[in-house]
């Protein structure tokens, strides 16, 4: 018997539990338009005051909903489908009982990072995003997020925004990122995999990233090479390799 039944007015595009910094789980509803409808699982399972809140309130999980705006400057198609994943690990001492981050994409090219009912960052793309996954491809215990559109464009974001990108070059029919071994026994590896609308099945195996920032060459080249050695280098940045000179030939 179900504990609760419930009609939505929008096409369900994902659902995913989620952990509140009280470290209570939330069942997140992602609904059209980047609105994301939270159930309270007091609620749902019920001690008596719950049931009596059911009671007196007809819709009791009216008050679950709550929707988060776009937060871009060009406003996007409100009836727009939506994914999200949750539980997004900030690190090895981040835990679910502290609370943990959640990600919301629309499809037409918008990504969310959300934090206690708060909207962190927005990221925009010029592509439609369909499928969104979690996966941690540097290795610092931290959960990236990979984003993946219709026409292959992929993209993985950490959680400060910093971004690379992927070009599949075929269309994408079904994405999904995470941990996959090729022998039995051996670790498992970050891995990215697709479904072409070929019929072709595409495992990327063993995706590394060693950091998401880039670096600026001038300040390596300086910690790297004395003052003589940068003369020589700006020298040859600014006029190019010194050409050799011919020797005379003596008659």
């Amino acid at each position: 018997t179900p504990t609760c039944r419930g009609r939505r007015a929008g096409q369900i595009g994902g659902l995913a539990i989620n952990h509140d910094p009280n470290g209570a789980p939330k069942l997140l509803v992602a609904q059209p338009g980047g609105t994301i409808m939270k159930i309270n699982p007091e609620i749902i399972l019920g001690s008596e005051e719950g049931e009596e809140q059911i009671e007196r309130n007809e819709n009791p999980l009216l008050s679950s909903v709550e929707y988060h705006p776009l937060m871009v400057s060009r406003m996007r198609n409100p009836s727009i489908s939506t994914e999200i994943i949750t539980d997004v690990s900030e690190g090895p001492e981040s835990t679910k009982e502290k609370g943990l981050p959640y990600v919301v994409a629309t499809l037409d090219g918008t990504l969310m990072f959300v934090k206690n009912e708060e909207i962190i960052w927005s990221y925009q793309v010029d592509h439609q995003l369909f499928a969104l996954s979690k996966l941690d491809v540097i290795g610092d215990g931290r959960d990236e997020i990979i984003a993946c559109s219709w026409n292959g464009q992929t993209y993985i974001l950490d959680q400060d925004k910093h971004s690379v990108r992927f070009h599949l070059e075929e269309p994408v029919s079904t994405f999904c990122a995470g941990l996959y071994t090729l022998k039995a026994g051996a670790a498992p590896s970050p891995c990215f995999i697709y479904v072409t609308f070929h019929n072709k099945v595409l495992v990327y195996y063993d995706i590394q990233i060693p950091k998401m920032l880039t670096t600026s060459l001038l300040a390596n080249v300086k910690s790297n090479l004395d003052k003589k050695q940068l003369k020589q280098l700006y020298r040859w940045y600014l006029y190019g390799q010194p050409q050799a000179r011919n020797p005379k030939v003596s008659e």
